[in-house]
């Protein structure tokens, strides 16, 4: 019968046994080990038992599936503790952010009755209530987050703009101031004369060229 309930892996380990017994004995050592072996193991659990504590990254949730997983540990290993006994040393565990309503807790409630399903419930209400509120406050430091980063926007437009006149006034400075009048003179320079005025001249050593074909400039001709 209890070669039909073991696992085929677990029966190839117990299957040379006689009886039921033996192989209870087998399985009891292969699982849970000698004596010492357990010794060895409830006392390392009871040392996490004692300097567990909850992280401040960790939800109540979390915390409690590892205090569990240690907790049964030690029931396995025939290591037990009361129903008191875990409810305060939840409480002791708690971060500094709990302390209010751990202290709310002890003063209201009386722990030596206190169920740990209880406790956790409580907690657990306790901490979804800090989230709501957390929730509702985030909206006001958006707007305030929003405010401050449109000020240092145009803070930072304006002081581009100041940049910008600058090195355009610099440009501006920079840049050479023809003589006045060069412009005219140079497209009267470029001109072509249709009839002789006071500022062109006929220039006489154009030999046979027909007329106003040498009008120039005083000091400008280049025929001769």
């Amino acid at each position: 019968m209890m070669q039909c309930a073991v696992h085929p892996k677990e029966y190839l380990r117990v299957s040379t046994c006689n009886s039921a017994k033996e192989m209870w004995d087998k399985l009891e050592l292969i699982y849970e080990g000698t004596s010492e072996m357990r010794e060895t193991k409830a006392s390392m659990l009871t040392s996490k038992y004692e300097m567990f504590k909850m992280k401040h990254d960790e939800t109540i949730s979390d915390m409690f599936a590892i205090f569990m997983l240690i907790i049964n540990g030690l029931k396995g290993l025939k290591k037990e503790y009361s129903e008191s006994d875990l409810v305060e040393k939840i409480l002791r565990s708690l971060p500094s952010s709990c302390n209010t309503k751990a202290t709310i807790i002890e003063d209201s409630k009386d722990l030596s009755k206190m169920k740990l399903d209880e406790l956790i419930g409580s907690l657990m209400t306790y901490e979804l209530n800090v989230k709501r509120k957390e929730i509702e406050e985030n909206p006001k430091k958006s707007i305030a987050l929003k405010a401050s980063n449109k000020n240092s926007s145009s803070s930072k437009r304006d002081a581009q703009q100041a940049d910008d006149e600058d090195d355009a006034g610099e440009e501006s400075r920079s840049d050479p101031i023809d003589a006045p009048g060069a412009e005219a003179d140079d497209a009267a320079d470029e001109q072509a004369p249709d009839e002789p005025s006071s500022r062109f001249h006929h220039c006489s050593n154009g030999g046979n060229a027909a007329p106003y074909d040498h009008w120039f400039r005083p000091s400008k001709c280049s025929i001769g």
